[in-house]
């Protein structure tokens, strides 16, 4: 989800190196409780950054969205002879409707210009214990790297 615009080199770089320090203090504390053999077994984050990732209003722990597509056929005519068309039917996709998410959903705090965190788990879905974990976890990080952290400097 990070925007780059094509032709602005140093757009381009801020934009990077913008979302690289919107990670860093995720990163950071992963590494410790992995150090401190504290890191939840078996889940792992995903990380969704917002457009501007440089302004962004926080970050938040999510739940993975259910977003869906509802697509349908519709026959059209073709330009080309009808000598080479004319056993032939054509269609073309169209979407039809888009359903998104409304609760704690990633995709609602992406279009919100949050840093969304949803917990995953290896093989299923993360246990409740894992979100809850992150939950509590996120806030203290976040509180600790406020007031000083050395990767942000």
């Amino acid at each position: 989800m990070l925007r780059v615009e094509a032709g602005s080199k140093t757009k381009m770089n801020y934009e990077y190196e913008a979302a690289a320090k919107a990670c860093l203090p995720i990163i950071s504390g992963i590494i410790a409780e992995i150090k401190n053999n504290t890191y939840p077994q078996g889940c792992f984050l995903n990380m969704d950054l917002p457009k501007d990732v440089a302004n962004h209003k926080g970050y938040k722990v999510t739940k993975q969205g259910k977003s869906m597509m509802k697509i349908r056929w519709k026959q059209i005519t073709s330009n080309g002879q009808p000598s080479e068309i004319e056993h032939h039917l054509l269609f073309r996709r169209q979407l039809s409707g888009f359903q998104v998410d409304i609760d704690d959903s990633d995709h609602k705090s992406l279009q919100e210009g949050y840093i969304s965190i949803t917990p995953m788990g290896i093989l299923t879905h993360p246990d409740k214990d894992c979100k809850a974990y992150f939950e509590d976890w996120l806030p203290n990080l976040i509180h600790q790297h406020q007031y000083h952290n050395p990767l942000l400097d």
